[in-house]
């Protein structure tokens, strides 16, 4: 997974592990320029981490639920989705 090899871009998707989120908001809670997050998205959806939708003038990017985001989940040690309503369920 070269695509994760530079550090903004495990730190944008980190950052998208609690929800949908505008670059701005994206590039703000990592404490980076906007330009800086804008130009690791292109590399992030190519590599079909990452989702994008319209809202207004707003573009919305969220983590995909792909091969390749569980391979990532399971890289950073983040249970899916589904393990974590089954740990819950069981309490």
């Amino acid at each position: 997974m070269k695509v994760l090899s530079g550090s903004h871009r495990v730190r944008i998707l980190t950052q998208l592990l609690d929800g949908e989120s505008c670059v701005g908001h994206i590039s703000t809670a990592i404490n980076m320029p906007i330009t800086a997050a804008s130009q690791q998205l292109p590399v992030l959806r190519g590599a079909e981490l990452l989702l994008h939708r319209q809202d207004g003038q707003l573009r919305l990017y969220s983590l995909s639920n792909s091969p390749s985001y569980a391979l990532l989940r399971s890289t950073l040690g983040v249970p899916h989705e589904d393990s974590i309503n089954d740990l819950t369920n069981d309490q």
